[in-house]
């Protein structure tokens, strides 16, 4: 089921901020790698809205290999969530906890 936009649940969860229902949904089976008319994924979508803490929360459960994230498929622009990240801390928490964004990262 999708809204006008094209939009899944999980795309409307990750534009509004909402880790329970992330989660829930995640856990669930959500596809997180569906994409809008766009090309855009639930990914694209927390990034380009600077929600920070759902993207840990991605990137945690990614880690914990609870769920595949597609972080390097584009939308239909090109551009992967890295590239539509609204800030410094959304790009942060996109990438591999290891170095946590210090020199070397390539987080800039």
């Amino acid at each position: 089921v999708r809204d006008a936009r094209g939009y899944t649940a999980l795309h409307i969860v990750c534009e509004g901020g909402w880790r329970l229902g992330l989660r829930t949904l995640l856990l669930a089976g959500a596809p997180v790698d569906a994409t809008t008319a766009g090309g855009d994924t639930p990914v694209h979508v927390a990034a380009a809205a600077g929600h920070v803490a759902l993207l840990q929360e991605l990137t945690q459960m990614r880690l914990a290999g609870e769920v595949a994230l597609p972080l390097a498929l584009p939308n239909a622009r090109g551009k992967t969530a890295m590239d539509v990240a609204a800030s410094l801390e959304a790009k942060r928490a996109l990438k591999p906890r290891t170095d946590f964004g210090g020199a070397g990262s390539g987080v800039r």
